[in-house]
């Protein structure tokens, strides 16, 4: 964003802490662009992220189906 002027770059330090969205707009100093740059970035993180959960999901329930069956077994 930088590169094509949307955005400014971060001249100014951001306190640690600060939620990731903000820091765009707080190190810019008010850069209403920084700031939908920031919330786009953690919605696509959002977004790809989501596959990776679904499939941990599917392979804790297949442990937990295994361990049931285990635990069936040896009563």
């Amino acid at each position: 964003m930088i590169y094509f002027h949307i955005t400014p770059p971060v001249p100014f330090p951001v306190p640690i802490g600060t939620p990731g969205p903000l820091v765009g707009l707080i190190g810019t100093g008010g850069n209403i662009a920084a700031l939908f740059t920031g919330l786009l970035v953690f919605v696509l993180d959002i977004f790809l992220y989501i596959p990776f959960v679904k499939v941990n999901d599917r392979v804790n329930d297949a442990y937990v189906e295994t361990k049931e069956g285990a635990l069936d077994e040896t009563h």
